[in-house]
């Protein structure tokens, strides 16, 4: 029986195949994948990742317990701190608000900061605010407060704080809401 003839130049070209084959293969090890945990968005409008506040008493909502809220005009002047992060492709607003209900229907405004890239906030905004013991709201040193004693029936009284992003190119705002309770 005759042996076929290989032709060699087609004998190599598939040996070097296989070689690159195998060795593309061998880089995969489990141990040396690298996945990407990064979120691309190309939706332009802010999203709300999250918002919590230190209150009169330091009680700190960002340690990821649900602790109830206090705001006492007493007890440090009436500071109290709201900090959110956002995930955004374009400059947003971020607005800090109060209602005695957890919507914006009938809230009273306090104060808005415009966010992104190389501005003083951008997917980490944080303010410090003031609440007084006649009733006035601040969460900036030149703003002289919005005056919400018409929201306070009672005291202590649960109200809500809300923080909202909105983007800067259409009219799409989302928000989340905190209760506190002023006393």
């Amino acid at each position: 029986m005759k042996r076929p003839v290989m032709n060699r130049p087609a004998v190599v070209i598939r040996l070097i195949a296989l070689v690159v084959a195998l060795l593309m293969l061998s880089g995969c090890d489990e141990h040396y994948v690298h996945t990407s945990h990064t979120t691309v968005t190309t939706d332009p409008r802010p999203v709300l990742d999250n918002f919590h506040m230190v209150d009169s008493y330091e009680t700190d909502t960002g340690l990821g317990r649900h602790y109830e809220l206090g705001l006492n005009p007493y007890i440090w002047d009436g500071l109290f701190e709201v900090y959110w992060y956002a995930s955004y492709v374009r400059d947003y607003y971020a607005e800090v608000w109060i209602n005695d209900r957890p919507s914006l229907r009938g809230a009273r405004f306090i104060d808005d900061f415009y966010c992104g890239d190389g501005l003083n906030c951008d997917s980490y905004g944080s303010t410090l605010c003031q609440y007084t013991e006649d009733f006035f709201l601040s969460c900036t040193i030149d703003n002289p407060g919005v005056d919400i004693a018409d929201l306070v029936y009672t005291l202590p009284q649960a109200m809500y704080m809300i923080v909202q992003v909105c983007d800067t190119g259409s009219t799409y705002c989302e928000y989340q809401h905190r209760e506190v309770w002023l006393e």
